[in-house]
């Protein structure tokens, strides 16, 4: 990924900002598709007695 934006950078160096805006935006609608929930508060902390 680096040296396509070299590349961006390099042929069309106004264009980086919008390139670099979009693999931001797909990094956190992937994030958020990974992301579970947790417990409220700090609970997720303590060991469970099993």
């Amino acid at each position: 990924m680096a040296t396509e934006l070299e590349d961006v950078a390099n042929l069309v160096p106004d264009k980086l900002a919008d390139a670099l805006s979009d693999i931001e935006g797909e990094l956190v609608k992937a994030l958020a598709r990974l992301s579970v929930e947790r417990p409220a508060g700090e609970r997720w902390l303590v060991r469970a007695n099993t």
